[in-house]
């Protein structure tokens, strides 16, 4: 049997929902194992006890790990880097809006018929003849 060897997948991140028109982000995939560490941690980070500043660095270190290229200025012009350091120092909503992005793109599950076939036409409705109602019969 011939061997395989998967490409890591690089996500294209989307922006639609928030207001970040002309924003590039793009980010790779995660395994199994971190994938269930970061949603455990999202679970955490929703209870008093959990909102721990090693559970939030954690959390964002892993998702800056997965951060692969950006079109990010800062305000002198100059390019942001794509790592944490450079994650940190952005405004939380905006970390937030690329985070909820990547997660989406990771826990999509691609639609397996995505293409039209162009195989043939779509069947016609088939057609229903009704016959009046009548009425009832007094009895």
């Amino acid at each position: 049997m011939a061997r395989f060897k998967r490409e890591r997948k690089l996500y294209h991140l989307n922006f639609e929902a928030a207001d970040l028109d002309g924003f590039e982000c793009y980010a790779s995939g995660t395994t199994l194992d971190q994938f269930v560490e970061i949603t455990a941690l999202a679970e955490e980070l929703k209870t008093e006890e959990g909102r721990t500043k090693e559970n939030i660095e954690k959390q964002f270190t892993v998702f800056a790990q997965h951060l692969k290229s950006w079109n990010l200025d800062d305000d002198d012009d100059q390019p942001v880097p794509c790592t944490y350091e450079g994650l940190a120092g952005q405004e939380f909503d905006f970390v937030m809006a690329i985070m909820m992005a990547w997660m989406a793109a990771i826990a999509s599950v691609p639609d397996p018929l995505a293409g039209r076939s162009d195989s043939g036409e779509t069947s016609p409705a088939p057609s229903l003849a009704l016959a009046a109602v009548s009425e009832s019969l007094a009895s």
